[in-house]
């Protein structure tokens, strides 16, 4: 039997092949889909997979880097942001701090880095951040550290100037 369509005659036979071949591509799609959405819920801790952060956001701290004499003599306010990739789905879970990363600790992590010995610039001081995090928190996957100078000694007008890194963990 044969059916006209848009102007072509169609064999049922072929009709019902390209039905199947469709309903197989449309049946893959869903399986691939319902599989990542599974890892997902899980907890999966691949990168690809990772949304779950520990957000430390405006921190704030007096510090001496940068490669002017007066920026090291007279030191400045630095802001720094930082974002730790880990899964919380546990501390989610069990409402336990000891299933987290504490921002607080991390805080103080930061105020003595960015506090410290001076450094001529702030990617350094982002790098000495983000190895610290990943030495003491070997849950971590990912950081992000962000350190602006709004006051930085160039002629112009600006809210700030710095730098922002991303690391993951090999």
């Amino acid at each position: 039997a044969s059916i006209e369509g848009g102007g072509r005659l169609v064999t049922t036979g072929a009709l019902r092949w390209t039905t199947m071949m469709l309903a197989a591509a449309i049946a893959r799609v869903a399986a691939r889909s319902q599989r990542c959405g599974a890892r997902r819920m899980l907890g999966c801790s691949a990168a690809r997979f990772m949304r779950d952060k520990v957000i430390l956001s405006k921190m704030q701290f007096f510090g001496r880097h940068g490669c002017s004499e007066a920026e090291v003599e007279l030191g400045q306010r630095f802001e720094v942001d930082v974002e730790i990739e880990v899964s919380l789905r546990e501390p989610g879970l069990t409402d336990n701090v000891e299933d987290t990363i504490p921002y607080d600790k991390v805080f103080y992590d930061v105020k003595e880095i960015v506090q410290g010995p001076h450094k001529k610039l702030v990617e350094t001081v982002a790098a000495d951040i983000v190895a610290a995090i990943f030495e003491k928190y070997p849950e971590a996957n990912g950081v992000m550290v962000r350190i602006m100078k709004p006051g930085a000694p160039v002629a112009g007008t600006f809210a700030a100037l710095g730098c922002e890194i991303h690391r993951q963990r090999r």
